[in-house]
Formats: C-alpha cells, sequence, structure tokens
C-alpha cells in the first residue's frame, strides 16, 4: 500500500473511531458505521510500522475543523452584520429611553450592553467616561445586559439603576454601582440612593415594580436578537448613515483602542 493510500486509510479509521466513540449507547443513535475487521487489522499494523502517519492524520483533522470553525464565526459574523443592519434601520425605536451622555445631535453613538456585576464592564467604565470627555461628537447609551445565569445582583442593580434613571440621576448612580461592585446587595443599593439624595419611598417603588422588569427585559430582548453572549458589547454607528455603518465590538482593551474604533466609523459615515 503506497503512503497517500496508507493515510487515507488510517484517515478513515480515525473518523470511524470517532463516530463510535461519540455513538454512546442511545438506540437513536445505535446506526454509527461500524469499522470493517480486517481494515482495523491492516491500519493498527500501519501504525506500527509508520507511527508519524497518526500525526499526520490528527493534524488533518484538526486542520478541517479550523476551517469549519472559521467559516461558522464568518456565517455567524455576517448574520449577526445583517441583524444589526436591520435594527439601525430604524434608530429611535433601538435606542427608546435608555440613559444617554453626550449631544443630542452628536455624530457618533455608542451603545453598550453592560452588566454592573461582570468585572470586565467595570474596567470599561472610566475609559467609556474618558472617550465622552474628549470627544463632544460622541454620545453614549446605556443598555441593560445582566448576565443573571453567572451574576446573582446583576439584575437587582440593573433595577436599582432604573429606578435611579426615574429621579435623574442614572450615571452617578452607575458610577458608584461600579465602584462598589465587590459590595452590591440590596443594603449599597439602598446606600447609594441616600447618598444621593433619592425620594426613598419612590425609589423602592420604581425599583420593585413593573415597568422597571418590562425595561430590563425590552434591552434583554435586544442583546438576543444582536446574539450576544457576554459583556461588555458595543454598537457603534455614525448617526447619518446607521444602517451603513453600524458595528458591533466586543469589549475594548483601553481608550486608544476605543477612539480608533470611533475614528474608523466618522471615516465610513
Amino acid at each position: 500500500m503506497t503512503k497517500p493510500l496508507r493515510y487515507a486509510a488510517l484517515t478513515s479509521l480515525i473518523l470511524g473511531l470517532g463516530l463510535t466513540l461519540n455513538s454512546s449507547d442511545s438506540p437513536a443513535q445505535s446506526t454509527a458505521p461500524r469499522i470493517d475487521p480486517k481494515l482495523e487489522a491492516q491500519v493498527l499494523e500501519i501504525i506500527r510500522q509508520n507511527p508519524e502517519i497518526v500525526i499526520e492524520a490528527i493534524q488533518k483533522i484538526q486542520q478541517q475543523q479550523q476551517v469549519e470553525q472559521a467559516q461558522q464565526q464568518q456565517q455567524q459574523a455576517n448574520q449577526q452584520k445583517q441583524l444589526l443592519s436591520q435594527a439601525l434601520s430604524n434608530p429611535t425605536t433601538f435606542l427608546g429611553t435608555s440613559p444617554r451622555q453626550g449631544p443630542e445631535n452628536a455624530e457618533i453613538i455608542l451603545i453598550e450592553f453592560s452588566d454592573f456585576q461582570c468585572p470586565y464592564c467595570a474596567k470599561t467604565a472610566p475609559i467609556v467616561k474618558a472617550a465622552i470627555a474628549q470627544d463632544p461628537n460622541l454620545a453614549v447609551i446605556y443598555k441593560h445586559f445582566p448576565l443573571t445565569n453567572i451574576h446573582d445582583q446583576a439584575e437587582p442593580a440593573a433595577l436599582a439603576s432604573w429606578a435611579a434613571q426615574q429621579q435623574g440621576q442614572f450615571w452617578d448612580y452607575h458610577d458608584r454601582l461600579f465602584a462598589l461592585q465587590p459590595k452590591l446587595g440590596d443594603a449599597t443599593y439602598k446606600a447609594i440612593a441616600t447618598q444621593l439624595k433619592f425620594d426613598m419611598a419612590r425609589f423602592e417603588r420604581d425599583r420593585t415594580g413593573t415597568a422597571a422588569a418590562q425595561a430590563i427585559q425590552q434591552d434583554l430582548q435586544l442583546a438576543q436578537q444582536l446574539q450576544a453572549r457576554g459583556t461588555p458589547l458595543f454598537v457603534i454607528y455614525a448617526a447619518a448613515n446607521p444602517a451603513a455603518t453600524g458595528k458591533i465590538i466586543f469589549g475594548i482593551k483601553d481608550l486608544a483602542d476605543l477612539q480608533q474604533q470611533i475614528a474608523q466609523i466618522k471615516d465610513e459615515g
């Protein structure tokens, strides 16, 4: 048997073994193909005589898996781009009544989907704040994306911040929540509200009411429509041409990284 034929036979055996191992004992999967005993004996002899073929076969399979994974990622990126373009076809609806910083006629809109208990979001918050301070043509919109499956205080913090928004102090409350992230809890939410001199009866009523829960749910649905899986996630676009320039950013490294992203959108817009 020539080397190419030996290689093909061995690759077939490895793939066959993979199918067999994945078949488990489920009756629904009992039809997995069985390996010909003669082929198996032949290939095992080839392995003994040419062990390097095993490495070659595994590398080939890994390369195929990498190609398939890259294709899947590209398909997901294309689909996500299409979904974002559809969402930004009506940016007013997309933004809703979410908290906003920056001028109403801002050239660039940066939407942040964030979780108050996410450590990466806490690191990102001062970067976004610095970007707003340095760019008079930038507006930032906050969207709630509490990762409730891993952060038990993400949703309560989001509800408390929504109640703070009703008293016109979302961003101060936002900053203090991130500053006190290790201490998130009911006592902290009340303490911040007291420090900011909220109407406490209204604060309690708002954060426990149905309107707060509905607002958080609407943001979550937007994130799910964009196939978001983690935080912080950003949507950035030029106000003059939202659907064409819209882009999703999965986290930012530092201020320079964010400013570069903004500059690219300005060039496209």
